[in-house]
């Protein structure tokens, strides 16, 4: 996987990568987990917000 991403990115001229753990970020977790091992690949942004990312992403804003 290392070595086919780092493949794909050498032909972006300009590009960073940066993590964060899964407590502190809930919403992007929650997003991939719903992408990758749900297969829900239509984007969120073109179907609109599915109601339990509404609510975390609330209780992200919250801090809880």
């Amino acid at each position: 996987m290392k070595k086919e991403l780092r493949k794909a990115l050498a032909e972006i001229n300009e590009w960073s990568m940066s993590g964060v753990s899964a407590r502190l970020n809930r919403c992007a977790a929650k997003v991939a987990k719903s992408v990758t091992l749900e297969m829900r690949y239509q984007s969120y942004v073109a179907r609109g917000a599915p109601g339990w990312l509404c609510d975390v992403l609330e209780d992200d804003k919250q801090g809880r």
